[in-house]
C-alpha cells in the first residue's frame, strides 16, 4: 500500500528542539561557567592567601608577647625567690601581682612540704597538695635554677592557675603561682570579623583562654584539634583548616608556639566569612554568566529550528515506515538546507525503498526459523524427559530405582509428621531366584524380574509405589498405613501373589519370597536412611525364619 507523505510540522519539535537546544547552551555553557568560576576562585584564592599570611602574622606576634612575658615571669620569680623568707612588702606584692603572680612559697628546708608563704595562702596551692606538682618538682631537681613551668592545674579555689617551680642553690624549692587573667586580657584584644578570635593553650592543649568561658573555667582540652595537634607534634607555626566544635564551622587559623613555655596561640576564622568577602566579585561574574548564557539561548533557539526541520520529516517519515507503510520520495530537494541534510534525504529515500523489498524476505525467513526453533525446543525437552527417566527408573522393569526411592521416601516421612498418618516400607527378596537364573539362563531371569515388577504393581493400592534396588531386591513404600495389622495383611498378600507360578518361555517357574517390614510412626521425624536399612535388617531377619516366611519388626519412636 502506498501512501502520501503527511507532514505534520509539530510531531517531534518539541522534543528534538529540547534536545539540540540544551547541547547548544551546554556547549556555551562550558566556557562561561569556567570564565565566571575561575573569576570567583581567583578572588577566594587571594582572600584566602590574605588571610592566612595575616593570620599567621598575628599568632606570631601574639606568642612573641607571650614569650616575652613568659621571660619577664621567670626573671621576676628568680629574682624575687631568692630573697629571704619572708612575707613580701608592698612594693614587692605590687610587682608580683602586675604580673599576676598571686602566690609565691618556700619550702623549708628539712620539713617536707611545710611551706613558707611569702605571698598568697595554702588556698591558691593545688587542688591535691603539692603531690599535683611532683612531676615538675622531679624536673626542678633535676635541672637546679631553671624555671619550671607547669601546664594548667586547678588550685584549691577550683580556678586554673599556672604554677613556677625552681630549685635554689640551697636546694630550697620556690613555688609561685599565676592566675590566667593576662592570657584573657591578650585574647579578648583579638577580634575581628563576626567570628574570629584568639585562642590560647598550655603545653598539653588545655584551654587557658577562650571566647568560650566554660571553655576556660574547666581548662577544655583541645589537643584533638588539627592546629593544637601540630604544634604538640613540634611544628612551631603555620596555617591549616579544620572543623571548630566550639563555632560549629569550618575555620582557616594560623598557629604559632611560644618555645619558651611550649604554649600555643591559634588565630582562627569561619572560613564562611571569607567567602562571604569575595561575594561581591562572585556576584559579578554569575551576572556576565547570566549575559552570555541568555545569549547563548537565543542564537541556539534559532539554529535548531533551521537545523531540525528537514530531520523532523525523516522522523517522521521513519515511523510511517516502521508502522509498514511504504512512503514516497520526501520532496525537499528544493528546499534550501545544508549539503550533508541533502545527502540525508536523498539517502533515506533509497533505504526506504530497499526495506520494503527487503521486509517481506525476512518475514518469511523469519517464520522458517521459529518453526525450526519450535522443533528443536521440543526434541531437547523429549531427550530431557528420557535423560531424566533413565537417572531415576529401572532399565529393565520400568520400576523407580533407589534415587527416586529416597527422595519419595523423604517426602512421605515430611508428610507423615505434618497429616498424623504413618508409613510403612516393605523390603522384598526373591527366595529361589538365583536358582532359577542357574537353571534358565539370565535372559529368563530377566523376563521373570519384568512378571515380578507386573504383579507387585498390579496388586498394591493406588496410594501405594514400588520400586527395584537391583538384583531380585524390591522395596514397597505403604503411604497410608493404617495399623500394623493391615500393613501385616498387605504383606501376606504379596507373598501369596509371588509364590503363584510364573509362565514363562514355555516354562513354569516357581519362587518366593521373604519380606521386611518397617513402620514409620507420624510423630516421630525419622531419617529415610534409617528405615530403608531397618526394613532391609527386618527382611534378613525374615529370611532366616524359612522360605516365603515374614517377619515384623516395630521401632519405637
Amino acid at each position: 500500500m502506498v501512501v502520501p507523505f503527511l507532514s505534520n510540522k509539530r510531531l517531534f519539535t518539541l522534543g528534538l528542539r529540547k534536545l539540540l537546544l540544551c547541547f547548544f547552551v551546554c556547549v556555551a555553557l562550558i566556557p562561561i561557567l569556567f570564565l565566571g568560576t575561575w573569576v570567583y576562585n581567583n578572588a577566594l584564592n587571594a582572600e584566602i592567601q590574605s588571610v592566612e599570611q595575616k593570620h599567621l602574622l598575628l599568632a606570631e606576634n601574639i606568642s612573641g608577647t607571650l614569650g616575652n612575658y613568659a621571660n619577664d615571669l621567670k626573671a621576676i620569680f628568680i629574682a624575687k625567690s631568692e630573697d629571704e623568707p619572708a612575707p613580701a612588702s608592698p612594693e614587692i606584692e605590687a610587682l608580683l601581682r602586675s604580673v599576676n603572680i598571686n602566690l609565691l612559697a618556700l619550702e623549708r628546708e628539712g620539713e617536707g612540704t611545710s611551706l613558707m608563704y611569702c605571698l598568697g595562702d595554702e588556698q591558691l596551692l593545688p587542688l591535691g597538695g603539692i603531690d599535683a606538682l611532683k612531676t615538675e618538682r622531679r624536673k626542678a631537681f633535676a635541672q637546679p635554677n631553671r624555671v619550671i613551668i607547669s601546664p594548667i592545674i586547678f588550685n584549691r579555689r577550683e580556678l586554673p592557675t599556672i604554677y613556677l617551680l625552681r630549685v635554689k642553690r640551697d636546694q630550697t624549692l620556690a613555688i609561685a603561682a599565676i592566675n590566667t587573667a593576662y592570657f584573657h586580657q591578650v585574647q579578648r584584644a583579638i577580634v575581628f570579623g563576626d567570628s574570629g578570635h584568639a585562642a590560647i593553650v598550655d603545653q598539653a592543649g588545655h584551654a587557658i583562654a577562650h571566647p568560650k568561658p566554660e571553655w576556660e573555667r574547666s581548662a577544655h582540652n583541645m589537643s584533638k584539634l588539627a592546629p593544637i595537634s601540630l604544634m604538640m607534634a613540634a611544628q612551631a607555626k603555620g596555617v591549616t583548616r579544620f572543623y571548630s566544635p566550639a563555632m560549629q564551622a569550618d575555620m582557616i587559623v594560623g598557629y604559632a608556639t611560644v618555645p619558651e613555655t611550649g604554649w600555643g596561640v591559634i588565630i582562627p576564622q569561619p572560613y564562611s566569612e571569607i567567602q562571604a568577602r569575595a561575594r561581591k566579585t562572585k556576584l559579578i561574574a554569575l551576572l556576565v554568566s547570566g549575559v552570555g548564557l541568555a545569549l547563548a539561548l537565543f542564537v541556539s533557539w534559532r539554529l535548531t529550528i533551521y537545523i531540525l526541520r528537514p530531520i523532523h520529516s525523516v522522523i517522521e517519515a521513519s515511523r510511517a515506515l516502521g508502522a509498514g507503510y511504504k512512503i514516497e520520495s520526501l520532496g525537499l530537494a528544493r528546499r534550501r538546507m545544508p549539503k550533508e541534510l541533502h545527502i540525508l534525504l536523498h539517502t533515506f529515500d533509497r533505504m526506504a525503498a530497499e526495506v520494503s523489498s527487503a521486509r517481506t524476505t525476512l518475514e518469511e525467513r523469519v517464520i522458517a526459523r521459529t518453526q525450526a526453533l519450535q522443533k528443536e525446543v521440543e526434541r531437547r525437552k523429549a531427550l530431557e524427559a528420557q535423560l531424566i527417566r533413565q537417572a531415576t527408573h529401572d532399565v529393565l522393569t520400568g520400576l523407580p530405582n533407589r534415587r527416586l526411592l529416597e527422595q519419595q521416601l523423604r517426602e512421605a516421612t515430611d508428610f507423615s509428621v505434618r497429616s498424623h498418618q504413618p508409613i510403612a516400607l516393605l523390603f522384598i527378596d526373591l527366595d529361589g531366584f538365583k536358582a532359577v537364573n542357574d537353571r534358565y539362563g539370565h535372559k529368563l531371569g530377566d523376563h521373570l524380574l519384568v512378571q515380578v515388577s507386573a504383579r507387585l504393581r498390579h496388586n498394591l493400592r493406588k496410594t501405594d509405589s514400588v520400586f527395584r534396588l537391583g538384583g531380585d531386591e524390591f522395596v514397597v513404600l505403604l503411604k497410608q498405613a493404617k495399623s500394623a495389622e493391615s500393613v501385616s495383611n498387605i504383606a501376606n498378600h504379596l507373598l501369596c501373589v509371588l509364590k503363584q507360578p510364573f509362565s514363562i518361555q514355555s516354562y513354569e517357574v516357581h519362587i518366593g519370597a521373604s519380606i521386611g517390614m518397617r513402620i514409620s510412626h507420624s510423630w516421630s521425624r525419622e531419617s529415610a536412611e534409617d528405615i530403608l536399612s531397618d526394613a532391609d535388617s527386618a527382611m534378613y531377619k525374615a529370611k532366616e525364619k524359612g522360605n516365603c516366611s515374614m517377619l515384623y519388626e516395630e521401632i519405637s519412636a
